[in-house]
């Protein structure tokens, strides 16, 4: 499912169009991971919580904390 779908079900669901970040430029998954991590750089300098998910039953908290870079699931 694309980037906008989604962006379009979250403001369905009430979340504010202005918080959503998409990223809609890549070809492959390891793209979407390079272009997703300024992204992801700025949520953690605001000191949000992160939660990356591979499977819908896989989920872990990345703590601004652990780690300087991101690697996908494999």
């Amino acid at each position: 499912m694309s980037g906008q779908v989604f962006r379009a079900l979250l403001i369905e669901r009430g979340v504010p169009a202005d918080v959503i970040r998409v990223e809609d430029r890549s070809a492959n998954t390891w793209q979407n991971v390079e272009l997703a991590l300024p992204f992801l750089r700025e949520a953690l300098a605001a000191g949000l919580t992160i939660t990356a998910v591979c499977k819908w039953y896989h989920r872990r908290a990345i703590h601004p904390r652990v780690g300087r870079g991101l690697s996908p699931c494999g």
